[in-house]
């Protein structure tokens, strides 16, 4: 068996030469910035950072070489590996920023808040940083006074108003609409005869009632 080679040069493994690492970086910065959407990303992200991505690949040679070569090789490939992740991270929050921008929730009857809430708490728990976005983001609308004070009390921004008998033009590629499902009121001592509870009811007209509605 030959004694390990002390002087192997790691510029001689192609993968770990100085111009491959460049060229591999300058290739997944080029994907990384040429990715229109998350999918984009992630497959980007796979082909430059994943398991068979070059750079992971060259890493995969150190290993070979003797002790005193592979501080250098190492510190080469790391800085490039570490780079990219940076690019990939930059990348993707102008994505998530981008898409969050064409999204518009709307709450036609926003009641004392409920729903919109629920997406605020949703939304900053997986996005702390999101608060000032999603409240640029959100037409809320309640025709109730009482109702309206109560969500603006929680912090959201409602116009008091019927958006049914307001002309109101909303521009967006994405518009998420808060509401409540279909529903007919019935007094409880007096519901209809085909009245069946727990069920949806597709298309059904809304009776008004004094009493506490019954939702089916």
């Amino acid at each position: 068996m030959s004694a390990p080679n002390k002087n192997y040069d790691p510029v001689e493994v192609t993968a770990l030469s100085p111009g491959e690492i460049e060229r591999a970086l300058d290739e997944a910065q080029a994907a990384i910035g040429a990715a229109r959407n998350l999918d984009e990303l992630k497959a980007a992200r796979l082909a430059h950072a994943g398991d068979r991505a070059p750079l992971t690949q060259a890493r995969a040679e150190i290993g070979a070489l003797p002790p005193e070569a592979r501080a250098d090789a190492g510190k080469r490939v790391g800085v490039a590996q570490g780079q990219v992740k940076a690019a990939i991270g930059r990348r993707q929050a102008e994505l998530e920023k981008e898409r969050d921008e064409r999204v518009l929730i709307v709450d036609p009857a926003t009641g004392s808040g409920a729903y919109p809430l629920a997406v605020v708490a949703d939304t900053l728990e997986r996005a702390p940083g999101a608060a000032q976005l999603l409240a640029q983001r959100m037409c809320l609308f309640e025709p109730l006074a009482g109702a309206a004070r109560l969500a603006r009390a929680h912090g959201l921004d409602v116009a008091e108003c019927d958006v049914l008998a307001t002309p109101m033009a909303i521009d967006a590629p994405i518009v998420v609409c808060l509401g409540n499902p279909p529903y007919r009121r019935a007094r409880r001592t007096a519901a209809p005869p085909d009245f069946v509870a727990g069920g949806w009811v597709p298309g059904a007209p809304i009776g008004l009632a004094t009493d506490a509605p019954v939702n089916s």
